[in-house]
Formats: structure tokens, sequence, C-alpha cells
């Protein structure tokens, strides 16, 4: 099991607000343990130094990160997890040609405004019905893009549910 006392995003305090605590990963672990299983074929936009990107591991059957940072991590992770992949590309190309479903879709790439709008519309294609849409940052004290965008690409699915990590996650309607 991955080390929730210790684990977190590198070179980053724990940004605070509203009680959440975003660099921590005991709110994303619930989330996980609520929501993913061994069956769960999940696709992670951003994975930087992997740390989330384990934990989803940890619990589901597929991972799939996308993101244009490799981390010397990610070869770590494919070591302990055989069914984890990586792709090197930006997140529209990947999306723009990706012929694959999803059980949930988990965004942490750039979190401005525009970015996170356009990263919640180019995924939506790649969820399986009745699937799960989440990311991070619903709450920070710099990223303040992601709750408006989610509110305004999502809000017709009702207001996330939020977790103690600042993860958000949104059940789609089939």
């Amino acid at each position: 099991m991955i080390d929730l006392d210790t684990e977190r995003m590198k070179g980053r305090g724990d940004a605070v607000r509203d009680g959440m605590k975003a660099n921590k990963l005991y709110g994303l672990n619930d989330m996980c343990a609520k929501y993913i299983d061994k069956s769960t074929e999940l696709l992670e936009l951003g994975c930087n130094e992997c740390v989330s990107t384990r934990l989803f591991c940890y619990y589901a059957g597929k991972v799939t990160s996308i993101d244009k940072y490799k981390s010397p991590q990610v070869d770590i992770v494919k070591g302990e997890f055989p069914l984890f992949q990586f792709i090197n590309e930006s997140f529209h190309n990947y999306l723009s040609k990706c012929n694959r479903m999803f059980d949930i879709v988990y965004i942490d790439g750039d979190h401005m405004y525009n970015s996170v709008m356009s990263d919640i519309h180019n995924c939506l294609s790649v969820i399986k019905p009745g699937g799960i849409i989440s990311g991070h940052d619903y709450y920070t004290t710099t990223n303040s893009g992601v709750p408006q965008a989610v509110s305004d690409k999502l809000g017709d699915f009702g207001d996330p549910e939020v977790f103690s990590d600042s993860s958000w996650l949104i059940k789609l309607k089939v």
C-alpha cells in the first residue's frame, strides 16, 4: 500500500483552503476506495511525478497516464504495476485519436480555466456511459480556474463530490 502519511506532490507545500489539504493523498485514497476496483480502467491526464498514479494503480485494473513530461518515476511505476501504461504526448493529441473507453478520467494538468474546459470537453467522448469524470485541485489558493470550469462544463450533472485532498468527482448520467 502507498504510505499516505509521507507521499505527497514533491516540491509543493500543503495548499490548504476550506480545510482541504491539496497535496496529501488521504482524500484521493478515499475517492479510490469508494469508486475504483480491479475492474476499473482509468485515464489520468497529467501524472507529473506519478504520486497519484501509484495510488490509482494500486486500486484499478488498468491505468493509462498521459503527460508531455516523462518523469523517471514512470519506469518505477511500470515495474510495480505491469498494467500501467504511460503515453508521452499532449492530452489533446491523445484524445483526438483515442478509440478506447474508460470508466474514470482524472484530470490533473494545467489548472487554468480554459485548459480545464478544454480537457473536460476533450475527454467526455472517452468516458463510458455512466462513467466518472474527476480531477484535482478543486480548491487551492493559486488555481482558481478548476471550480468554475467544472461548474460551467458539467453543471447539468450536479455539484461535484469533493474530497479532502481537493479532488473532485462527478458521475455522468447514462
